[in-house]
């Protein structure tokens, strides 16, 4: 035959349209199956590959058909080289004279398959040559795949094959933030929380607490100074840096805030962090303390975050109180990823909640 480039190739019948396939639930099985799609194409793909003299005289310019997925061997089970014979798969190294194929050039791209054994088994008589072919010329998939007798020429097409280069497969696009993974880095900014300002300049907040000393108009000078007073105070802004990563198998941030007052410290909190696919883009969820526990007021008991591990916390508890944290809660978008990049550079959320607005906006760093 003429020169044949080695390579990776997909094997097709050129009667049946089917491909040489392995199968999932039988290792040493072969049969033809419709085209897979490219993630799964190396189930279908053989590297085929010529003998040269230097690995073995004897069998020199025969190729070996090595499956992708399974590393192993085209192959015939029987010496005999009779007919009839389904192909299997064996291991390097085993039945190594039986892993031997020719391959015809049968002209306009196809070629012939015929193994060694049957060409040993048959040198005084060419018409006892066996071929590679589909049992009972079965069109259908799962059809077995064996060695027989040329054909007829209306059924030769059974015993031709075409070697098509496989699918490349193409990545799944990946969705910006969609994976744990995505925010692995370190991300800063700020998160701002102000009031919500109604139509004609009162917060919603100042309005809702007038109200209470005076009804609807909001409860006058008064009501209105100390419905403002409070808005003024549940306003607050932060510094923010939050560094994603793994422990292990934990998912975790380390939050360091920074609040915007004189005399402020930074305060660091850690914590693990979930992942919110039902919003309009992936959403990082957590929530973390910007400040260390106080106590005020009469103690509860009952109360989850009071607990007492030490003398000195005994000692404060004296003068009687109840545990009080300050905590404030992401649940951040990730955005702008780069083309190709499912990394988000920007972590974003706005929202309101009990009469303030609150903005949340980070930046990879």
């Amino acid at each position: 035959m003429g020169s044949f480039t080695e390579g990776t190739y997909l094997i097709k019948n050129e009667a049946t349209g089917l491909y040489l396939t392995v199968q999932d639930h039988a290792q040493d099985t072969v049969t033809q199956q419709r085209k897979f799609a490219a993630k799964f194409q190396d189930q279908q793909s053989w590297v085929v590959k010529q003998v040269t003299p230097e690995e073995s005289e004897r069998f020199a310019g025969l190729y070996t058909l090595q499956n992708l997925k399974r590393g192993t061997y085209l192959h015939v089970p029987s010496k005999s080289g009779a007919e009839a014979q389904a192909v299997d798969l064996v291991g390097a190294g085993q039945g190594v004279d039986r892993t031997y194929w020719e391959l015809t050039d049968e002209e306009n791209g196809r070629y012939g398959l015929r193994n060694d054994t049957s060409l040993r088994a048959s040198e005084e008589t060419v018409r006892y040559r066996m071929w590679l072919g589909i049992r009972n010329l079965s069109r259908e998939e799962g059809g077995v795949l064996e060695q027989c007798l040329p054909l007829s020429s209306d059924d030769r097409p059974f015993q031709f094959w075409r070697f098509e280069q496989p699918e490349v497969p193409r990545e799944e696009p990946r969705v910006c933030g969609g994976s744990f993974e995505s925010y692995i880095g370190t991300y800063k900014g700020t998160y701002k929380a102000v009031p919500v300002r109604l139509p004609d300049g009162t917060s919603e907040i100042g309005r809702g607490i007038g109200s209470m000393f005076g009804g609807a108009d909001a409860g006058g000078s008064f009501g209105r100074a100390i419905g403002e007073g409070v808005a003024q105070f549940a306003a607050e802004t932060y510094d923010v840096t939050a560094r994603f990563y793994l422990d292990g198998n934990d998912r975790k941030v380390e939050v360091t805030t920074l609040k915007h007052k004189p005399g402020a410290k930074p305060f660091t909190d850690v914590c693990g962090f979930g992942l919110n696919l039902s919003k309009s883009a992936p959403a990082a969820e957590f929530h973390v303390k910007t400040a260390e526990t106080y106590v005020v007021g009469e103690p509860d008991p009952m109360d989850p975050n009071f607990d007492v591990t030490s003398e000195s916390q005994v000692r404060d508890l004296d003068r009687k109180g109840r545990a009080v944290d300050s905590v404030i809660s992401f649940s951040v978008q990730a955005t702008d990823c780069s083309v190709g990049s499912h990394q988000p550079r920007r972590l974003h959320e706005t929202r309101t909640e009990k009469g303030l607005k609150i903005e949340i906006d980070l930046h990879r760093v």
